[in-house]
C-alpha cells in the first residue's frame, strides 16, 4: 500500500526554543507561538509552545481552520449571524477589515479588538440571536436583542454591540453573501448627556506653571510632562509614547510619528487617524526639556523622553494619578476626604485631555488661522475641531471691540 502523506511535519527550533510547523501545501515553516497568539480565542486555555504536546495542539487546531476556509460558504437562507460573526473584528481574516485596510482607510487595531471584545463577551451570549437564520430573523429579533442587552449592561455598551452587528450584516450584504438587512430602522439607545470637557482659564494655567519653579508639581518629570501637554496639545498615547529622536529642541518642533494604541500601553503605531505631523514647541517647554535631558540618565535617541527610574514608559495610572494631585493643590478639584455627600469632586470635569481643549479654545479665541491649529492637534476637519472649542464670555470680550472700531471708522468719514 502507498505510504500515507502526512498532513504536517513539526520542528524544534533551537534559538528560541518554540516549535514550528508546516502544513500540506505550505512552503515554510510558522511558529506555534505565533498561530497560537493570532487564533487565542479559538483555543480553551493558554499552551505553551515550547513542550511538544501543547505544539501539536496549536498544528491540530491550524489543520481545522484550513479544512473550514476549504468549505462552501451556506446558502444565504441558511447564514446565521454567528457565522458571519465566526471571522468578525479579527485584523487578518475580517472581510470588512481587510476591506477598509486595502481601501486605505482609517481602522486602528484598538478598534479592531475593542470590537472582538465586545462581540466575545455579549454578542455570543446571546445564543438563541445569533444562531437564528438571518433570512428568518425579524426587526423584532433585533429589538428583543437590545433589550436583552439593556438589561446586563450600560447603554454605550449596547450601542457598540448594535453597531458591531449592523456593519457585520451590511458589510455580507455588500459582499452578496446575504440579501437583506433586519437591522434597518432599529436605533441606538438614548445616552445620558455626556458632560462637557472643561477648560483651564489662563490664571489656572499660570499657577500651575508658573515661570519660575515648578509649581505644583512634584518633580521636573512631572512637571515637564504636563507642560508638553498644555503648550502642544499632543495626546497622552502621543507624549508617553515620545522618544528623544522626534524632539528637535534646536528647532524647536517635536515631531508626532508615534502613539500608543492600546489601553495598556503595549503596541505603539502611527498617532490618531494614521496622520503623523509637527508640533512646534514654546521656548518655556524648550528649557524644560533641555533641563530634563540634562538630569535624566536616559538621554539617548532611543530613550523615552518621559520615563521612570528604570527607563520604561511612564503608564496611564501615574499620568492621572499625577495630574489629580496638581489640580487638588491649586484648588480647582477637591480631595475625596474634602468632599461632602452626593458633592462632585470635579464639578467642571478637567482631565489632562482639558490642555487640549483649553489650547485650542485659547488660539482661536486670540485669532490663531484655524487651519494651521488643526494641523498642529491633528484633527481632520473642523466638526473635529468644534467638539474642543468652549467660548466663554472672557473669551469673546475682544468681540464687541472690534464691532465698535467698525462704527467708529464709518463716524470718521462722515457716514452713519
Amino acid at each position: 500500500m502507498p505510504r500515507k502523506t502526512e498532513q504536517f511535519s513539526i520542528i524544534l527550533r533551537p534559538p528560541s526554543k518554540v516549535y514550528h510547523f508546516k502544513l500540506a501545501g505550505w512552503s515554510n515553516y510558522k511558529s506555534t507561538q505565533v498561530f497560537f497568539d493570532q487564533h487565542r480565542e479559538r483555543f480553551q486555555k493558554h499552551l505553551n509552545c515550547k513542550t511538544k504536546a501543547d505544539a501539536q495542539e496549536v498544528v491540530r487546531m491550524a489543520i481545522t481552520i484550513q479544512e473550514e476556509s476549504k468549505r462552501p460558504m451556506p446558502l444565504s437562507s441558511q447564514v446565521r449571524l454567528i457565522d458571519l460573526l465566526k471571522d468578525a473584528y479579527t485584523w487578518d481574516r475580517c472581510p470588512h477589515v481587510r476591506r477598509l485596510r486595502d481601501e486605505g482607510k482609517a481602522i486602528t487595531k484598538r478598534h479592531v479588538q475593542d470590537s472582538r471584545n465586545i462581540i466575545k463577551s455579549h454578542i455570543l451570549c446571546c445564543k438563541d440571536f445569533v444562531n437564528k437564520p438571518i433570512a428568518k430573523m425579524r426587526r423584532s429579533d433585533v429589538l428583543e436583542f437590545r433589550s436583552f442587552m439593556l438589561d446586563r449592561v450600560g447603554p454605550r455598551t449596547v450601542n457598540k454591540a448594535l453597531s458591531i452587528v449592523k456593519a457585520v450584516i451590511r458589510e455580507a450584504i455588500f459582499q452578496e453573501v446575504i440579501d437583506r438587512d433586519p437591522t434597518i430602522g432599529v436605533s441606538k439607545v438614548k445616552l445620558t448627556e455626556k458632560k462637557e470637557p472643561g477648560v483651564f482659564t489662563k490664571e489656572e494655567l499660570l499657577l500651575m506653571f508658573p515661570e519660575k519653579g515648578i509649581g505644583p508639581w512634584k518633580s521636573i518629570t512631572d512637571h515637564t510632562v504636563f507642560l508638553t501637554a498644555a503648550s502642544t496639545g499632543m495626546r497622552r498615547s502621543e507624549i508617553l509614547a515620545l522618544r528623544w529622536e522626534n524632539v528637535n529642541l534646536e528647532k524647536q518642533f517635536i515631531n508626532v510619528v508615534e502613539a500608543f494604541k492600546d489601553y495598556r500601553m503595549i503596541e505603539i503605531g502611527k498617532p490618531k487617524w494614521e496622520r503623523s505631523r509637527v508640533v512646534p514647541i514654546p521656548k518655556k517647554l524648550v528649557t524644560r526639556l533641555k533641563d530634563l535631558r540634562d538630569q535624566s540618565p536616559y538621554a539617548k535617541d532611543s530613550d523615552y523622553v518621559f520615563c521612570y527610574k528604570d527607563g520604561t514608559h511612564l503608564g496611564g495610572t501615574w499620568w492621572s494619578k499625577h495630574f489629580r494631585s496638581a489640580c487638588i493643590a491649586i484648588g480647582v478639584i477637591k480631595a475625596k476626604k474634602k468632599v461632602k455627600e452626593n458633592e462632585d469632586p470635579n464639578p467642571r470635569n478637567l482631565t489632562p485631555h482639558s490642555f487640549r481643549h483649553t489650547l485650542n479654545t485659547l488660539l482661536l479665541s486670540n485669532g490663531y488661522d484655524s487651519g494651521k491649529i488643526r494641523a498642529t492637534l491633528g484633527w481632520t476637519s473642523e466638526k473635529i475641531q468644534d467638539n474642543y472649542t468652549h467660548f466663554s464670555i472672557d473669551h469673546l470680550n475682544g468681540q464687541s471691540d472690534m464691532v465698535e472700531s467698525f462704527f467708529e471708522k464709518d463716524k470718521k468719514n462722515g457716514t452713519n
